[in-house]
This record gives structure tokens, C-alpha cells and sequence, in this order.
């Protein structure tokens, strides 16, 4: 029925004609235009406009600008519903399907066209990652809208992963390792820079080794750092850990961030469980055995057996 439908497009806006009553919720799912407004953290904020004719199934969606999260953040966004028709539809509700969304209808106004303004408040509450959260706005004529909100939340200081891992090394081996952290920042503001590295524990070393700023992307600016890790793991055999503490200066303020690191040691030489018999025929009598074996690494190593007693057994490498 839609195709019978005259219309013409002024502008991205889809204007239609009079119709008679029978086509009203055509003329209303057709005609009215959506205009996206939206914003981040206050009304001061700068904003993004773009008009989306409704279609039915009606889904307004909109993308905010990315969010930069350390614990607890707000996100506003502002959607102006618009209806240039002879007899607008007015929004009488909103409602959200996700706890950290609430809505408001803001104000309207009425006169050529029918403007809603609504303010979406979206809880980040220290969740990063892309997120798309929806709701629903019931109209005077019974019709239901469904919308949705999308961003992108990032860490102030973002790493590839939330702890890293030198795997597993021996107490002979110094393994180094290049790590790749950035910081971030809404487009304008400079992202943190990182003052100082240092671990709690003797047998690792960090340095900063690169330090550069990235062009501006998607409203974020962004700052690559690169951290050489050096780990001596002395004589500990196990699991172990130590924490990489960032101190950065952001807004004026000198702040810490601890990152974990991890790790796990064996011994070079290890003896599967196996029986190394010296036998003397004599109490006194020096004896000496001499046994090849294989290191973990594949290497081989001699070890000599000495006794010389029937209490006192000492292997020599």
C-alpha cells in the first residue's frame, strides 16, 4: 500500500500528502522524521545531528561519541523525536529494558511539527567494550517505538590484556619483554602521560622505552607507550608475581595504576624419579660413579656420584 502513496523527499525528510483517516497510521509510520542528537557527559558537550526517516519495523538508534571510564561515568543522550504531520503524534511514555538506563521525557512543542525531546542517562559503572542499550517509547495512538543507544566505553589506561604472563623460564634464563600500553583521552584533551615505572620486587626491571602520540581517532586521542620488562627470577622455584605500578599525571594530579605480572620457574636440572645406587665393598673404600642425564632443555650433563661411606653420598655436576 505504501508504493500507491505519493511522497516526495525534501532535504532527507520524507514529506507526504493529505490522506484520508483510514491511512492515518501510514501517513503517521511514513511521515515522521527522527532527529539524533547526541552528546557525552553534559549539555555543554558537543553533538552530532543526523535525520532517520521511520520505516516500520521503527528502531531509532544512535551512536555516541566513545566514553573514557575509570569507575563510575554518565552518559547522556539527547533524542529529539520530530512529526511533520497535520496531527503529531504525541509521546506519552519511555521506558528502558536495562537497569543502567533511565529515561525522561524532556519538553515538547508544538507548532509546524510536533519536537520531543528525551534525555537518555546510561550508567558506565566501570564496564568497558562496545555496548548498545535499548528501550521503548509508547505514543497517544497506542504505537510503540523501539530505540537504542551505542558506545563505545575505554579504559584511561588500556592494556591488551589484564595482567601478562612471562610463561615459564628456568633460574638460569633473564627473559625480556616489550609491552604495549596506551592511555586515552576525548578528542581535545592530551591523554595521560606516564611519570614513572617501578615493580616491588628485585628481580624485575621496567623501563619506558617509547613514548609517542597517536593521531586522534573516533573522538579519542591516544598515547603509545612501550614498557621493557627484564625478569631474573633469581633462585625462587614456583609460581610467582610482582606488580608493575604506573604512575601518570592526568587533570593535574599524579595517580597510580598496578598492573600484575606473572610468571613460573623451574629448576634447569631436573632428575626423574630413578635410583642412582653406589655400592662399596669396603666402608672406607672411595668409590665414584659417573651417570649422563638430559637437562629440561634437552641438553645433556654428567653428573658424578662420590661415596665415601655408607652414609655420606655427594653428587657433583
Amino acid at each position: 500500500m505504501s508504493a500507491a502513496v505519493p511522497y516526495v523527499i525534501e532535504s532527507g525528510i520524507l514529506i507526504m500528502p493529505s490522506l484520508p483517516p483510514r491511512l492515518s497510521l501510514h501517513f503517521v509510520l511514513a511521515g515522521a522524521t527522527i532527529v539524533l542528537v547526541s552528546g557525552c557527559g553534559n549539555e555543554n558537550a558537543e553533538v552530532r545531528e543526523s535525520a532517520v526517516t521511520l520505516v516500520s519495523p521503527i528502531v531509532l538508534s544512535t551512536e555516541l561519541a566513545p566514553v573514557i571510564t575509570d569507575d563510575t561515568r554518565e552518559v547522556i543522550a539527547r533524542i529529539s523525536v520530530r512529526n511533520p504531520t497535520s496531527d503529531p503524534l504525541r509521546i506519552i511514555s519511555i521506558s528502558s529494558s536495562c537497569g543502567c538506563l533511565s529515561a525522561e521525557l524532556g519538553s515538547s512543542h508544538l507548532g509546524p511539527l510536533r519536537e520531543t525531546t528525551l534525555t537518555l542517562r546510561i550508567g558506565v559503572n566501570g564496564k568497558v567494550g562496545r555496548r548498545t542499550v535499548h528501550g521503548r517509547l509508547r505514543t497517544d495512538r497506542e504505537l510503540e517505538f523501539q530505540y537504542q543507544v551505542s558506545f563505545t566505553a575505554l579504559q584511561r589506561i588500556e592494556t591488551e590484556h589484564y595482567h601478562w604472563s612471562f610463561g615459564k623460564l628456568n633460574t638460569t634464563e633473564r627473559v625480556v619483554r616489550d609491552i604495549v600500553i596506551r592511555t586515552n583521552a576525548l578528542a581535545g584533551d592530551e591523554p595521560p602521560r606516564i611519570l614513572d615505572v617501578n615493580t616491588g620486587y628485585s628481580g624485575l626491571q621496567c623501563s619506558i622505552e617509547t613514548d609517542r602520540l597517536l593521531s586522534s581517532r573516533r573522538g579519542v586521542s591516544t598515547r603509545e607507550v612501550t614498557l621493557r620488562l627484564a625478569l631474573t627470577p633469581e633462585t625462587a622455584i614456583g609460581a610467582g608475581s610482582a606488580y608493575v605500578q604506573l604512575k601518570y599525571e592526568y587533570g593535574g594530579n599524579e595517580l597510580v595504576k598496578s598492573l600484575p605480572v606473572f610468571w613460573r620457574v623451574d629448576s634447569l636440572y631436573h632428575i626423574t624419579p630413578a635410583r642412582l645406587v653406589c655400592v662399596s665393598t669396603e666402608p672406607d673404600q672411595l668409590f665414584e660413579r659417573e651417570i649422563l642425564l638430559k637437562r629440561r632443555d634437552g641438553q645433556p650433563f654428567r653428573i658424578r656420584c662420590v661415596q665415601s661411606d655408607s652414609e655420606r653420598v655427594s653428587i657433583r655436576i
